[in-house]
């Protein structure tokens, strides 16, 4: 069933104003739980590719042979609902905005309380918001630059799932400045130095308290729905509650163990405007110029990616068509 025309100015109302939309209703129960068996026997099929290449609980899309499976990934990523949301981005912002690589499928990723760097706390564009080219693009009004996740389970007590801070996308100093960003970015900054100098004594109080402080929000997603959310705005893996967590390993400080019930899986792609994938294209060859990691070899092999059936995927080869004038 479509989506209303007032959902549909939800969308993007929503994201602009607050950073990010939650999309309800997305999956049926049974598509979900298929997507759910296919992702677990992927990440058993590259159990070794994963190892070696360290990236687990991260699997990359364009490693996929199976033109079957890739063709289910591409239709969850370019469903009718989730094109018609973007659809409604394109009209506010007066720039197509497309649903992008590189595609990646998480498995229970969070953050350990101890261990987790900023208690997981970040932005995606950091190195878009630090470099003098792109903070011109940034301030243009056409920019789009985000993350669409699909998620496979609800955001419940067990960890995962995404939290945020709301209206942080605006907090940087190519769109706000100093002394309205100051005491948001301060109250969170003060926080997470609590936690590097006292990580022991900032386990004994209430991850809630925290989210209070900060004015964050877990996004209560369900089962089969997707959120997009600002590559500016401040967010992480959901922690989970006190409740599970003494009985929850952490094999590091952001891949947990979780019985295979309640493992939480997140499809993975980027959303972003011309102006948006420009910027996100300059950034990633700055860090391969650095030696950090970068997207643009799973950008390329994107280009590479031909899944079969289905009119649906006329968005995916827009989407190539696009990337290819920017690699």
């Amino acid at each position: 069933m479509p989506f209303s025309d007032n959902i549909i100015e939800d969308s993007s109302n929503n994201y602009f104003h607050n950073g990010y939309f939650l999309g309800s209703s997305f999956l049926s129960e049974k598509s979900t739980l298929e997507s759910r068996e296919l992702f677990s026997i992927l990440f058993d099929t590259y159990k070794q590719k994963l190892q070696q290449t360290q990236s687990f609980p991260r699997l990359q899309i364009d490693w996929l042979t199976n033109q079957k499976d890739l063709s289910v990934i591409i239709n969850l990523l370019y469903s009718k609902k989730i094109i018609q949301a973007l659809n409604s981005f394109s009209e506010r912002y007066g720039s197509k905005v497309y649903v992008l690589p590189p595609f990646e499928i998480m498995k229970n990723y969070s953050n350990d309380r101890i261990k987790s760097g900023g208690i997981g706390w970040h932005r995606d564009a950091d190195g878009e918001l630090s470099d003098p080219i792109t903070i011109e693009l940034l301030q243009d009004p056409q920019f789009v630059l985000g993350k669409l996740g699909i998620y496979f389970q609800e955001n419940n007590i067990f960890p995962g799932g995404i939290d945020v801070i709301p209206e942080s996308q605006y907090l940087n100093k190519a769109n706000s400045s100093l002394l309205k960003r100051l005491i948001p970015i301060s109250k969170l900054r003060l926080l997470q130095k609590f936690h590097d100098l006292y990580p022991n004594l900032y386990v004994k109080i209430n991850e809630k308290k925290y989210m209070k402080f900060i004015n964050a929000k877990k996004i209560s997603n369900n089962s089969g729905d997707f959120v997009l959310f600002d590559s500016r705005i401040f967010h992480r893996g959901s922690i989970g509650s006190e409740e599970v967590l003494k009985d929850v390993e952490f094999i590091d400080e952001h891949l947990c163990v979780l019985p295979e019930e309640k493992t939480k899986y997140v499809l993975y792609g980027l959303i972003a405007s011309e102006i948006g994938l420009k910027a996100y294209i300059h950034d990633q060859h700055k860090r391969k110029e650095k030696g950090f990691d970068s997207t643009l070899e799973a950008l390329n092999n994107c280009l590479e990616l031909e899944p079969y059936g289905g009119s649906v995927n006329k968005h995916f080869d827009e989407a190539k068509e696009l990337l290819s004038k920017h690699l």
